[in-house]
């Protein structure tokens, strides 16, 4: 696929996702974050967040790695699931 389809995909979803939403739902999500699930998950296009939840947006903290590794150290780990 070339560039600028890619690109041109991307704008027209971003378009989508605009129309479906009205400016009421951007403005409630755009001063701060109060997500409530740290999700630690493999790097898999494949693999989607809102399948766990519709609408995923400010619920979800997301990290995506490769292989769901997560550190041993415990310092690091509390990091993770208390952040």
């Amino acid at each position: 696929m070339k560039a600028n389809t890619i690109i041109q995909k991307i704008i027209d979803g971003n378009n989508e996702f605009m129309e479906k939403h009205d400016k009421d739902y951007f403005d409630s999500h755009g001063d701060s974050q109060h997500p409530f699930i740290t999700l630690v998950s493999c790097s898999d296009s494949r693999v989607q967040p809102d399948v766990l939840l519709p609408d995923a947006i400010n619920k979800i903290f997301e990290i995506e790695n490769i292989g769901n590794q997560i550190c041993q150290a415990r310092a690091r780990l509390i990091t993770v699931f208390c952040t």
